[in-house]
């Protein structure tokens, strides 16, 4: 299983990761990307290029390799629709929701609504670049975004 060549050019792209001025600030950030999530330390904005590069494919891969998976053993888990809708709470870049797109979109011809609702604009901004890219070789794929912060609701939620 290979990462989809469109998300790779793509992913290179917005990194700028042929340019080699780029990579000793790439590399800085990959570390302190590890370091702030072992803190907890709000990441999106100070090391997206970093987050991009590595998170990005490894959460789309998750994606497929588990529903191909979950396809291989129980074949009816997902059956054929003429629609999936999909929602990613907290879509980042859309690594979830593209990859079920990928890992259904080979099997069916499924139209595909996809809804990322997310509280970084920069996230938010490269999920919007990445759908515009995907929704202009695949006719069948519809992305809406939204902005907004969840996690205060949610704790109050939870408190209350």
């Amino acid at each position: 299983m290979t990462l989809p060549r469109e998300i790779e050019e793509k992913i290179r792209d917005l990194i700028g990761f042929d340019e080699p001025r780029k990579e000793p600030a790439l590399r800085r950030d990959f570390f302190e990307l590890a370091d702030a999530f072992q803190r907890r330390d709000p990441y999106e904005d100070r090391y997206s290029a970093a987050y991009l590069a590595y998170n990005f494919p490894s959460n789309l891969m998750k994606v497929i390799s588990v529903m191909n998976e979950i396809g291989s053993f129980q074949p009816r888990a997902f059956p054929d629709r003429d629609r999936y809708d999909v929602l990613d709470i907290g879509s980042g870049e859309g690594g979830g929701m593209f990859g079920f797109f990928f890992a259904r979109n080979g099997i069916s011809k499924s139209e595909f609504s996809l809804r990322g609702i997310e509280g970084s604009l920069k996230m938010l901004d490269k999920c919007r670049v990445f759908a515009g890219h995907l929704a202009s070789r695949h006719n069948n794929l519809r992305v809406s975004l939204t902005r907004r912060r969840l996690t205060p609701v949610l704790e109050r939620e939870i408190e209350g």
